[in-house]
């Protein structure tokens, strides 16, 4: 017994000796951040720890770790063994950091309930406070409808880290060409970073070409790539010079994060040297994230410089020109919070970044500012739910190709680790969600109100683009949201044989913000021989056979649409026809029609109409016309003869009656014109007026237009 229980005591003697050494160990590895290594350490030495207290932290220390690591549910799952080991009331932060996993994940009320125990815990109340509110305003953000739409670049996504892309060069029409930073397994980096568990972080090129599609990322080379880790880069305006994040870890030991430069020439990178800010670099100061802005006079970057109002700052260097060099950093001031603010991106004068503490979804969120006089940016915005999500988004750029390729006026890309993505951090686009604009339109008989199968269809557009369409059994066609683009006016033609087509009718999606389908139908003449065709209003001066026009009438576009009939149907044969009003003598109108049928007729044959296709005809007062369908308070069928129009009771329908009358219209006389037959005589021309004829002169005070 006495062996028995030596060997006992020795036993537990040299687990615990093994459990101490392998607690410093993990403490090690922690106290580095290489949390990998420390979580494994951690979780090996946790069994064999007989405190409890010392127990439950090494379990708060693994989900640190795995929280640090953005793996969330396994640190929500050593965050609870930590918590049933009581470590809260020790450590209240435990509560904390735990909500900030569920918040990561969108679980709002998970987290607001951990937030809640942090206080309840003795931790502080206002940081519970702003926490609680920020889950609170986030559920809110993300039930706001949104008309961007975000998806997965899935051709540069890997299962590792993809993330902070940028533009490298512009190729014109061979497409654009981005960088990117990743730890996919063709990074140069030997051996796995302590911190992710991934391979250390190199730089990529990537290509798009002009259809949208992108190439597989490259490395960018051994020049800029090394065993260290390549972060987020920004390129001067000619893409001459190229700035970018370099971190390196050397003999187990992180070094602070430094600026560096690299120059290009022909797509190849000289050896890159550090730079270096009117000396105010210090050994445990971090430089981070260079952003230049478009005029390349300022350089962004994030850092923890002393005068940082929290973790990590954005501030900025102006060049000094004539000395060759950045001048001393100053803070960006406004925009900065008691947390981190990384990841600036610039385009025009709008400053896109990233923020863990401005109140937005959780994580980090992306926000905008715009730049006023001297560096001075306005009070930033959250760009909100898609953009935006319960995990960290960060590294917006705005796509400069995203109307030739999308036709949208707003896209671009950036980097999440939200679920459902395809590794730690992808790459992700946004769009706006597009107006789409369709048209259907239908053709039907004019008299009988069937379809007309097999009419012929034309549509211009103001941008170039012709569809030539027929129409199916019931009548119909139609131009997807692929023909039919924004800001855009079409023309439509409508032609059928043994019909009189319809010409110039109009739709535009100019200024138009919702999608639309646009609904048309449009009514074919079977063509019937000596019957009165109506066509656009054909205006005149007072008294005169000239065409009017003038600033607000144009009566040659009326003409040109019995013109393009006409240039259409080039075996019609017509009688065009002037007709007055009853008011004036019935010479005078005749003269007068005689004269305004000769006028159309010249106008036309002007155009290049053969004359002998046209019989210009003044009809005068003798053929009031016959209402073909009820209009304001005519009836079908009603004819407006002089004792009709002097029984109407109000002026205004009189005088609405007269111009009804005063028409031009054409007759169809035949459909087997040949220009070739040698018996094609020109067509008679009307009798004109007597000179000094007056129309209506012989009424004082009548109007005849």
């Amino acid at each position: 017994m006495k062996k028995l229980l030596l060997a006992f005591v020795l036993g537990c003697a040299i687990t615990a000796a093994w459990s101490q050494k392998e607690l410093k160990k993990a403490n090690s590895y922690f106290a580095t951040r290489q949390y990998l290594e420390a979580a494994e350490e951690y979780k090996i030495a946790g069994p064999k720890i007989k405190d409890l207290t010392i127990k439950a932290q090494s379990y708060f220390n693994v989900g640190e770790c795995y929280r640090m690591m953005t793996r969330y549910n396994e640190a929500i799952e050593w965050y609870d063994k930590s918590g049933r080991a009581m470590y809260g009331k020790t450590n209240p932060e435990l509560h904390f950091n735990w909500g900030l996993c569920y918040q990561m994940q969108g679980k709002y009320e998970e987290a607001v309930a951990q937030f809640k125990r942090y206080q309840e815990s003795g931790g502080d109340r206002e940081k519970g406070n702003q926490a609680i509110k920020l889950s609170q305003n986030a559920a809110d953000l993300k039930n706001q409808k949104s008309k961007i739409e975000v998806e997965i670049v899935g051709e540069i996504s890997s299962p590792e880290f993809d993330f902070a892309m940028n533009y490298a060069a512009k190729k014109g029409k061979d497409g654009d060409v981005f960088i990117l930073s990743s730890s996919r397994k063709s990074s140069a980096g030997s051996g796995s970073d302590p911190k992710t568990g991934e391979d250390f972080m190199d730089l990529f090129s990537v290509t798009r070409d002009p259809k949208g599609k992108f190439a597989t990322p490259q490395p960018l080379g051994n020049v800029i790539n090394s065993n260290n880790n390549e972060g987020p880069v920004s390129y001067t305006k000619d893409f001459g010079e190229m700035y970018f994040t370099f971190c390196q870890y050397e003999s187990g030991e992180y070094h602070p994060c430094e600026i560096r430069m690299s120059k290009v020439m022909n797509d190849k990178y000289e050896a890159p040297i550090k730079v270096v800010f009117d000396k105010t670099n210090g050994d445990s100061v971090v430089f981070g994230h260079p952003c230049l802005s478009p005029d390349n006079k300022h350089l962004i970057f994030a850092s923890n410089l002393p005068g940082s109002k929290g973790g990590m700052d954005l501030w900025f260097s102006t060049y000094d020109k004539k000395n060759d060099q950045w001048g001393a950093p100053k803070n960006l001031g406004n925009i900065n919070t008691v947390g981190d603010e990384m990841f600036p991106w610039m385009e025009d004068n709008t400053l896109y970044f990233s923020s863990n503490t401005i109140p937005g979804l959780g994580g980090f969120d992306i926000f905008k500012s715009s730049k006023g006089e001297d560096m001075n940016f306005s009070a930033p915005t959250n760009l909100g739910h898609p953009i935006n999500s319960s995990s960290d988004d960060f590294a917006l750029i705005i796509d400069r190709s995203a109307k030739k390729l999308y036709n949208v006026e707003y896209a671009g890309f950036f980097t999440s680790n939200r679920p459902g993505g395809k590794g730690k951090d992808d790459i992700y686009q946004f769009k706006d969600v597009p107006v789409l604009f369709t048209m259907q339109g239908y053709v039907y008989d004019d008299k009988t109100g069937n379809p007309v199968e097999g009419a012929n269809v034309m549509v211009k557009s103001t941008d170039g683009s012709e569809y030539k369409l027929t129409t199916d059994k019931s009548g119909a066609f139609n131009l997807d949201n692929t023909q039919v683009l924004a800001d855009n006016t079409y023309m439509v033609d409508v032609d059928k044989t043994d019909y009189i087509g319809i010409q110039g009718d109009r739709f535009s999606t100019r200024n138009l913000k919702e999608n639309t389908n646009f609904a048309k139908e449009y009514f074919i003449q079977p063509i019937e021989k000596d019957v009165e065709y109506h066509m656009p209003l054909v205006q005149y001066p007072y008294n005169k056979t000239e065409l009017l026009v003038n600033e607000t009438v144009n009566s040659q576009d009326s003409l040109n649409y019995l013109f393009d009939l006409l240039a259409k149907n080039k075996t019609w044969k017509i009688q065009l026809e002037a007709h007055t009003d009853a008011r004036g003598s019935v010479e005078a109108n005749q003269t007068l029609s005689d004269g305004r049928a000769k006028t159309c007729y010249d106008y036309l044959v002007g155009k290049g109409i053969d004359g002998r296709r046209i019989t210009p005809v003044g009809k005068g007062e003798s053929q009031p016309i016959t209402m073909k369908k009820d209009q304001g308070v005519f009836k079908g069928g009603d004819i407006l003869t002089e004792e009709y129009i002097a029984q109407l009771p109000a002026d205004e329908d009189k005088e609405a009656a007269h111009q009804l009358n005063r028409r031009t219209v054409f007759r169809i006389l035949a459909t087997d014109f040949d220009p070739n037959k040698p018996n094609a005589t020109p067509a008679p021309s009307p009798t004109p007026g007597k000179p000094g004829a007056k129309s209506n002169g012989a009424k004082p005070g009548a109007k005849k237009p």
